[in-house]
């Protein structure tokens, strides 16, 4: 059986689905919308409110009467335990027109809170994290997140070299102003790559559709065995001076702890309130 890989640009969970490759080919509009479906569980939605704090009085500002300055959207990509997001979940403002009139100002823009949904759902939830649990990946560009917890793990990492046909994968709205109820789609895209070992950064074409997107990522086909089919994450894209990239991901490998060898440890002898209540107890 030919063995097909895909790479993942923004995350879920491993995904299985059994498939029939005399009825289904994965480069056919049935195959797009396969993809698209087995990918979808691996994103989060995400909503960063944020404030305006003068720094001379520490009064807070929102906009319009709002107990918020402005919402930002971007996406999740769950891969493993871990999160990978974009500078618009990390610093909302810099991203948003809004704010482009007060940032040579005494106001300090300031994460409110942070919502979350699933691409299937339709209510937004509030969601703590830990900041310090954001670790930078690529510049300002992508970053690495710890703290957002759901209940089940997200895309094993393809991580072996070579040739990969997989496919660029676009989270976007029609919708310019993004609100909470924004229509959200996925585009997919075949396309090639050839992974080399010590090459993380690779360039990929514009994307040539108008819609505003909000996350992206690459993805790879993985037979694990026959009639099953694993979409394993390949790399997460961004947008840097114009130009569109895919960055392999790597996680850190967890260190193993080797057991302590056996050694000498002193014999603690007992105190003489321990010896007293041991006589007292044999006495009872």
């Amino acid at each position: 059986m030919k063995k097909v890989a895909l790479f993942f640009a923004w995350l879920p969970s491993m995904l299985f689905a059994q498939l029939n490759f005399n009825n289904l080919n994965l480069f056919s509009s049935a195959g797009q919308k396969f993809v698209e479906q087995a990918v979808t569980d691996g994103i989060l939605l995400l909503r960063q409110d944020y404030y305006l704090l003068d720094s001379t009085t520490n009064i807070k500002y929102g906009w319009n009467n709002q107990e918020m300055f402005s919402s930002v959207y971007s996406t999740a990509i769950h891969v493993g335990n871990r999160y990978f997001v974009s500078d618009y979940f990390v610093h909302p403002w810099q991203a948003d027109s809004r704010y482009l009139q007060f940032q040579d100002t005494v106001l300090i823009p300031t994460i409110s809170q942070t919502h979350q949904r699933k691409l299937t759902d339709t209510i937004w939830t509030k969601q703590s994290y830990d900041i310090s649990s954001i670790t930078a990946i690529k510049d300002s560009c992508l970053y690495m997140l710890d703290s957002l917890q759901l209940p089940v793990s997200g895309f094993n990492l393809d991580t072996t070299s070579g040739n990969k046909e997989g496919w660029l994968v676009w989270v976007v709205t029609p919708d310019t102003l993004m609100n909470d109820k924004s229509p959200i789609e996925i585009i997919t895209y075949k396309h090639s790559l050839t992974i080399e070992p010590q090459t993380n950064l690779y360039e990929i074409p514009k994307p040539t559709f108008t819609k505003k997107i909000i996350g992206a990522f690459y993805v790879i086909p993985h037979v694990p065995q026959v009639g099953l089919l694993e979409f394993q994450m390949g790399g997460i894209l961004f947008v840097q001076n114009n130009q569109w990239f895919v960055h392999k991901i790597k996680l850190a490998e967890q260190k193993v702890e080797e057991p302590q060898k056996p050694t000498l440890t002193p014999i603690q002898e007992p105190t003489l309130d321990a010896k007293e209540k041991k006589k007292n107890r044999k006495t009872k």
